[in-house]
């Protein structure tokens, strides 16, 4: 089984999750959905609704930069809101991890139509290998 996201990153979680839970013999798309579209490979999208994760923070990051330095203008500390968001980007590049993707991923707009439990996940991965 190969376990697909967009960059790889989740898909990696996800392995280390499953092979924690006993599911053997996974593997991830190296660099993801984001990979594949480079080197040509075919792909069947279904209809588009939600906005992709780095989207919903690269709105959210930029909505608080802009409102920082508007808001500086009439209180002149507002300005550390845009610095602290720049901080939150370095780390997040430089740690690989994303605090306010985390955040987003919280809100019920990013919640799948319900609730996954990864044992029921392995025993239906299981019954289909089967």
């Amino acid at each position: 089984m190969v376990l697909v996201c967009q960059s790889g990153n989740r898909a990696v979680d996800a392995q280390i999750k499953l092979e924690g839970a006993g599911k053997t013999g996974l593997r991830v798309l190296d660099g993801g959905m984001n990979a594949w579209r480079a080197a040509g490979g075919e792909i069947n999208e279904g209809a588009r609704g939600k906005w992709a994760m780095d989207r919903q923070v690269r709105l959210a990051a930029g909505s608080l930069v802009l409102a920082g330095i508007l808001g500086s203008v009439f209180a002149p500390k507002a300005k550390w809101l845009a610095g602290g968001v720049g901080g939150g980007l370095f780390f997040s590049a430089v740690s690989n991890t994303c605090a306010m993707a985390n955040v987003l991923g919280r809100l019920p707009y990013n919640q799948g139509a319900e609730g996954y439990d990864i044992i029921q996940v392995i025993e239906q991965l299981s019954q289909a290998a089967d």
